[in-house]
């Protein structure tokens, strides 16, 4: 018995409804297309974490390097500490940018173009290399000069070792001098805000003469808060804080001058707790 073979319209029929039970429907592409982006995002997400928790380690290293060469350098000198362009002094109603000669670092950040500054420092024989002198989270240019990183991003308590030592009893010379508040509560590097930074030294006002300085407009420095609203500080006995600030820093063009706003002056209380005492 002879049987005949399915016709071609048959056929064609099984192979259109087999091709139509395969093939992804439009709201199906959409909800595939949409899955991709969210975990595309998720994945930028998290390298992007990853990275910025690289360049904080980093910077904490960095911050590790220059107290154990501020320490080297007492050790090495009769326990004094490493000199410091520190508070600015007046001349000609002007602050004076560069007193000292053999500052822990010299220059300006805002106009060194170069890595000289920082080689001429005396803690450079320590550290050895001018990479530890920058955050890599600070991406802060030289003014007019886009194209040249700045070289700091760090800055030295004022009240250590400073130029001023004759005329503020608060200026130290020696780390045995820091006994009040003790070498466990005197902040001695700080991550200084790109808007503040100039000197060597980071200026905090003591509490007794906030309002005097308040009311003459003489500028305080500025912490950064470049690592999620906070900064790094070092101790001169060698260990290291993270501070989170209750409010943003660096909201004014040259840096902050003391302001009435109740969480700056909780900030700022904080760092007059852990500058040198009298």
């Amino acid at each position: 018995m002879r049987i005949n073979p399915p016709s071609p319209i048959g056929g064609s029929k099984l192979k259109q409804a087999d091709s139509r039970s395969h093939a992804f429907t439009v709201v199906e592409l959409v909800i595939v297309l949409g899955l991709i982006v969210v975990l595309a995002g998720l994945l930028i997400s998290s390298l992007d974490t990853a990275r910025r928790k690289a360049m904080r380690m980093t910077c904490l290293d960095n911050l590790k390097q220059l107290q154990l060469a501020w320490s080297l350098y007492a050790d090495d000198n009769e326990d004094r500490i490493p000199l410091n362009q520190g508070t600015p002094s007046v001349v000609a109603n002007n602050f004076s940018r560069r007193l000292t000669t053999n500052s822990w670092v010299s220059g300006n950040p805002r106009e060194d173009m170069t890595t000289a500054s920082l080689q001429k420092g005396t803690l450079y024989p320590y550290v050895r290399t001018v990479e530890v002198y920058h955050c890599p989270v600070d991406g802060s240019h030289v003014p007019s000069h886009p194209n040249i990183d700045r070289t700091r991003s760090y800055s030295m308590n004022s009240y250590l070792g400073a130029d001023n030592s004759s005329s503020d009893p608060r200026v130290k010379m020696k780390v045995s001098d820091l006994s009040r508040p003790g070498p466990s509560r005197t902040f001695v590097f700080i991550e200084e805000h790109e808007n503040s930074i100039w000197t060597s030294g980071f200026l905090v006002i003591p509490a007794k003469q906030a309002a005097l300085v308040a009311s003459s407009m003489i500028p305080s420095s500025t912490p950064s808060d470049r690592h999620e609203k906070g900064a790094h500080l070092t101790f001169a006995d060698s260990h290291i804080e993270y501070w989170r600030w209750y409010t943003p820093k660096g909201t004014t063009p040259a840096g902050v001058h003391l302001s009435t706003d109740s969480l700056e002056k909780l900030d700022v209380a904080r760092l007059q707790s852990v500058i040198p005492q009298p």
